[in-house]
């Protein structure tokens, strides 16, 4: 399943199931996952979930701030060292790009059943990139997860060992939820008992010899 697998791998490439873990260093290992193209999830999630992004475009203006004959002095008092330069046609020209910030473009989507016909890969490293902690050791730990849809990698001169994922651990139910589950029980266990006693009582009142036994 797609999130236990996630989960599993995010904890070997932090480095979490070592006794000599600490969150201010990468000591995790290197993972390699296979058959990525074969990872399943649970309800209807295939269909219902979506990967959204929107389409974002940095504007970059080009002001031209001033323009000079080579060996004239410039005649735009705008001119700053990080503006561009360009000879072109015995003319100088001193070009500024203004930076402004990202805008929102078109909301883009893609269901999980498309992303993973176009690549399984990339579902997997988003899941596990959203379980790591969001710092520096980030990337590292991007680095060290490679994904392939099938069979084939490029690693087999180096030793691989197989990692086996823990079995299941079934959690212990908490006081309140055992409470009321008692407490259902004993309710239908009552509602069960009325029930016979309110049966018997109609066969004694009718007179029924197998109700007084």
């Amino acid at each position: 399943v797609l999130g236990r697998l996630a989960s599993q791998i995010s904890t070997v490439v932090q480095g979490k199931d070592k006794p000599t873990y600490a969150p201010n260093r990468d000591d995790g290992d290197m993972c390699i996952v296979l058959n990525a193209k074969d990872v399943c999830v649970t309800g209807r999630k295939l269909t219902d979930k979506f990967y959204r992004w929107h389409t974002g475009q940095e504007r970059v203006q080009s002001l031209e701030i001033g323009i000079k004959h080579v060996g004239d002095e410039l005649r735009s008092p705008l001119h700053r060292p990080e503006a561009a330069e360009a000879l072109l046609n015995g003319h100088l020209f001193l070009v500024d790009w203004v930076r402004k910030p990202w805008y929102v473009g078109n909301l883009k989507e893609r269901s999980l059943k498309d992303q993973m016909a176009k690549d399984p890969t990339e579902v997997i490293r988003k899941a596990v990139l959203r379980m790591l902690p969001r710092n520096k050791l980030r990337d590292d730990r991007d680095r060290k997860l490679r994904i392939f849809a099938g069979n084939e990698h490029p690693f087999h001169d180096r030793p691989i060992e197989p990692y086996m994922m823990p079995p299941r651990q079934v959690r212990e139910m908490r006081p309140r939820a055992r409470r009321a589950m008692i407490r259902a029980q004993k309710k239908a266990e009552q509602q069960e008992q009325g029930t016979t006693h309110t049966r018997r009582d109609k066969k004694r009142e009718e007179g029924d010899p197998e109700a007084n036994v």
